[in-house]
């Protein structure tokens, strides 16, 4: 039941936070400096993950000579469809290597994508008298999100010895997720209330820590892919 349940709250998650971020970006569509860069936030993370995506699936996976499941595959990453190519495979067929894959690439998404677009709605939030309501709401469930995916993947790296997560590790997997949300609810805060006095110098260190962490994660997940044998 867990195999089908962690990854559909995942899929859930990903829908949810996708279409709430560009709802948000459309509001500041008059203002281009911040609708190109919530829109950049959202669609260059997607890029990146459906990239080291079919990079890892071409790596690890044989797919015994079917060369229109190998193109199939490639269009749908190219479509920017790779996150639901790979839920309906878990879906259908249940793989513990897969499901590591998969929540190792939600682990990179959310990361790339949520944590800085968290940042700067925050920012916008507080810099702004008004601002709609779905701003908050986009905000809180990319937090949520987030939480859920860092905490789901260092209980299942934990548990990389067992075969699946038991109902019994739910509750201990609430804890942290609260812990974890409290915690990085009050560094995001820090940092919107940093950018709102400090500005430029607070965006540049952010923007070249973020460009740091795309390159260290491609690197680290090619290297991955490379190391592990075809299945």
């Amino acid at each position: 039941m867990m195999t089908r349940i962690i990854p559909t709250i995942h899929l859930l998650f990903y829908l949810s936070e996708t279409v709430l971020q560009l709802v948000s970006a459309g509001y500041y569509f008059n203002a281009t400096a911040w609708f190109t860069t919530l829109c950049c936030l959202v669609f260059l993370p997607a890029l990146i993950v459906n990239l080291l995506s079919l990079i890892w699936v071409f790596r690890t996976m044989e797919f015994s000579n079917k060369q229109c499941g190998r193109i199939l595959c490639a269009l749908l990453h190219v479509l920017q469809l790779g996150t639901l190519w790979r839920y309906f495979k878990l879906l259908i067929a249940y793989d513990r290597t897969d499901s590591k894959e998969f929540n190792l690439l939600r682990l990179i998404q959310v990361s790339l994508q949520n944590a800085p677009y968290i940042v700067t709605q925050s920012y916008l939030i507080f810099a702004s008298s008004t601002y709609p309501t779905y701003a908050i709401v986009s905000a809180v469930v990319s937090l949520l999100s987030l939480t859920y995916c860092m905490v789901l993947y260092s209980e299942t790296d934990n548990q990389n010895k067992k075969k699946n997560l038991k109902i019994s590790q739910v509750l201990p997997m609430i804890v942290q997720m609260c812990w974890h949300l409290l915690t990085l609810t009050s560094r995001f805060l820090a940092i919107a209330l940093f950018t709102c006095a400090l500005q430029f110098w607070t965006l540049l260190f952010i923007g070249t820590h973020w460009i740091c962490l795309v390159i260290t994660i491609e690197i680290q997940v090619l290297l991955s892919a490379c190391k592990t044998p075809k299945t």
